[in-house]
């Protein structure tokens, strides 16, 4: 599941970050709310209890983009991540217990999301019945779960805590990701405590970045691969042949299975959100309605571009969907969340 580097340098990093579809999405009457107001910040009600938000941003486009990435892989509901080309295992903080989460399988992707989640910058995942939020809380550096699952030698990455100065410190994301370098710090000492002499350590030269610079992404591109050519020597003992590399990748690659085609999407009815609200949303939509237009292709894109503009509305908290695998095919199921409670902006 190789990504290309022209795919990573041509995304907008802000908007993906930004729960807002493009303007040019957005019915006529969230415009004219838009031009109103000078700024936008939303407050719940529920029950007597004013809500806030979880976080900066709901996350659903960032996991619509990882989505894309992974599509070779299938996004399957339930994944044993052993099976992959490259076995994998991801780590999240349980948010409501303080617990280090190890998955090595489930849906790749929420996984995936959720072990990225900047407590205070992207909302929580739920997974197995309770929030989680990125790993690095509680184990930035997981040595041990990669030792645990195959690894005979660790290469670890150890991409550092830097603290951020006090000019940055000014914005609720500046403090949150402070907060989380200041608990990470702790935790990686440790891992790096448990190398071994047969261990790598590859140490880029990250100083001035800091966990939320998405944006500047390319650039440490460069500072990653003088980091490893620094290590070229440890490296080249554990290498293999170009044809041996190239018979293990193909094998890899063959453990993927096949991809049930998209016969249909539906939409999910909750007691919160009347189904055909979205439905009506998605009809007649190329590549997404395929009850009516049943000659369309199935296409990711076309559905992540049409829920975001749905999400536009704003009348829905996240946008979310699963893949439902069923005989002759594959359902994905759409959901929205209706923000909770009356909302004052």
């Amino acid at each position: 599941m190789p990504t290309s580097k022209p795919k990573l340098r041509e995304l907008d990093w802000d908007a993906l970050f930004d729960d807002d579809p493009a303007r040019t999405a957005k019915p006529f009457l969230v415009k004219r709310d838009d031009f109103e107001n000078y700024f936008h910040f939303e407050l719940g009600f529920r029950k007597g209890q004013v809500l806030l938000p979880t976080g900066t941003t709901a996350g659903y486009k960032f996991e619509f983009f990882i989505r894309e990435l992974t599509e070779r892989a299938g996004n399957f509901p339930d994944r044993d991540f052993d099976s992959l080309p490259i076995p994998y295992r991801a780590v999240a903080t349980n948010l409501e217990n303080g617990t280090l989460s190890t998955f090595r399988r489930g849906d790749l992707v929420k996984i995936m999301r959720a072990s990225m989640s900047v407590p205070g910058v992207i909302a929580p995942v739920e997974l197995n019945g309770a929030l989680h939020v990125d790993g690095g809380l509680v184990r930035n550096l997981p040595v041990d779960v990669a030792r645990e699952a195959c690894a005979d030698v660790v290469i670890a990455v150890n991409l550092g805590t830097p603290l951020l100065p006090r000019s940055e410190l000014g914005s609720v994301i500046g403090v949150s990701l402070q907060s989380i370098n200041l608990l990470t710090e702790q935790n990686v000492r440790q891992s790096l405590a448990s190398l071994g002499p047969r261990d790598i350590l590859i140490e880029p030269a990250l100083s001035g970045y800091g966990s939320g610079d998405f944006s500047r992404a390319m650039e440490t591109v460069a500072i990653g691969e003088a980091a490893a050519t620094d290590k070229i020597d440890a490296l080249k003992k554990l290498g293999v042949s170009a044809e041996a590399y190239a018979a293990w990748r193909a094998q890899g690659v063959a453990r993927l299975p096949a991809v049930p085609p998209v016969t249909d999407v539906q939409v999910k009815t909750t007691q919160h959100v009347s189904g055909g609200v979205i439905e009506q949303e998605l009809s007649e939509v190329p590549g997404i309605d395929m009850r009516r237009r049943p000659e369309t292709d199935f296409s990711l894109p076309n559905l992540h571009r049409r829920l975001t503009e749905v999400y536009g509305r704003g009348d829905f908290e996240r946008m979310d969907y699963q893949m439902v695998d069923r005989p002759g095919g594959r359902i994905v199921l759409v959901e929205g969340w209706r923000k909770p409670g009356d909302r004052t902006t």
